[in-house]
């Protein structure tokens, strides 16, 4: 993973663009990306796949704010604003 994410200073800032529901994964995932040099995080809640947004995920976080400040917590955690 780590070669497909490679980047230079003068590309900066890179925002890593995720998804998910498990707040956990998040702060491992933004730890991780802290560590390669990603400047933000850009929570994606507004995808409309069908399949992912029946699981709570994409857009289907807005029917779960409670999952998504979880999230948005954990990204604080580790630094992202």
């Amino acid at each position: 993973m780590r070669g497909r994410l490679t980047f230079s200073e003068d590309e900066q800032p890179m925002v890593a663009h995720i998804w998910g529901d498990k707040p956990e994964q998040f702060r491992e995932t933004s730890i991780q990306l802290a560590k390669m040099g990603f400047k933000g995080i850009d929570l994606n809640m507004g995808c409309p796949v069908a399949n992912v947004a029946k699981k709570g995920k994409g857009s289907g976080l807005i029917l779960r704010p409670d999952v998504a400040a979880k999230l948005f917590k954990r990204l604080k955690q580790v630094g992202f604003r």
